[in-house]
């Protein structure tokens, strides 16, 4: 996932604040959103030469034509 916004990326506490606000809410689908922060890094992590991924791709696309 990538996070921008204009005025630049909150800090650590804010956003583990912010996780702690989330949590109950979310805790009844799994998602631990407590421990998500501490994996938040602002260096790219992927594959940077792989074509961009857009909502205009699907899986089924590609069988159209076969």
């Amino acid at each position: 996932m990538i996070i921008a916004r204009p005025a630049g990326l909150p800090d650590r506490s804010t956003l583990e604040a912010n996780a702690r606000d989330l949590a109950p809410g979310l805790s009844r689908f799994g998602i631990a959103i407590e421990s998500f922060p501490k994996y938040l890094t602002t260096r790219p992590d992927w594959d940077q030469t792989a074509p961009i991924l857009t909502d205009q791709f699907s899986p089924a696309n590609l069988l159209k034509n076969r």
